[in-house]
């Protein structure tokens, strides 16, 4: 897995591969350092993460894009560790729609090319200011999507969507509130039902142990 540790998306993808019980070996990439634009990267879209490996023991096989990465992990592994898809066509569609709301709506406003150019289209410090703004107006909508499920009579479970476990909705949020307590974003006071969904997928092994902090890259 080529990523970066503080990158949601590369998070996204290690919590998959933990929920499969999948071993893998972790290739950093400093986008800092934009070693994803190096020419032996092999990601032409020049992100991260790209997952590498060999099918059939001679075809090297790739894959970018984390959800694109996390739906053959369901697809190719259907029987193995958890699932993050669910079965049912609302509940997997309800599911979806909050991973592209962070996914599609909320991540791209706030990552390192964006917050570049727009820096130097309009001066320092701006494009942190508008990842700010991106990131706390796609959790407010998140917020009010999910507060249903969360409320004293609904019976439901305490992961995002009322499951009793963690979905893809799950894998896209806590990264997302990782990111947004980078950015300044108030999350502890804006968004209580989101607090405690991110409190429940935390003390989860598959969450826990695939944190930014603890990865061979990290720096603290």
């Amino acid at each position: 897995l080529y990523g970066y540790w503080r990158s949601s998306c590369t998070w996204r993808v290690r919590i998959a591969l933990a929920a499969k019980g999948i071993q893998y070996k972790t290739v950093p990439v400093d986008v800092y350092n934009r070693d994803q634009t190096a020419n032996e990267y092999a990601n032409p879209m020049k992100q991260v993460p790209t997952l590498e490996f060999v099918e059939g023991g001679k075809t090297v096989v790739r894959i970018s894009q984390s959800l694109a990465i996390i739906e053959f992990l369901e697809s190719a592994f259907a029987d193995c560790g958890g699932r993050l898809l669910p079965l049912d066509p609302i509940t997997r569609a309800k599911v979806k729609e909050i991973a592209e709301i962070v996914n599609s709506g909320t991540q791209p406003l706030q990552n390192v090319r964006v917050l570049n150019a727009l820096n130097k289209l309009a001066g320092a410090g701006y494009g942190e200011e508008f990842g700010k703004d991106g990131i706390t107006k796609g959790l407010a909508s998140i917020e009010q999507l999910l507060s249903p499920y969360h409320s004293e009579h609904c019976g439901a479970g305490s992961f995002a969507t009322g499951s009793f476990g963690p979905t893809l909705a799950d894998v896209c949020l806590v990264p997302q509130l990782y990111n947004a307590r980078l950015f300044g974003v108030d999350v502890e006071s804006l968004f209580p039902t989101l607090l405690k969904i991110d409190a429940v997928c935390n003390a989860h092994p598959w969450f826990h142990t695939t944190h930014p902090t603890l990865q061979i890259d990290a720096k603290i």
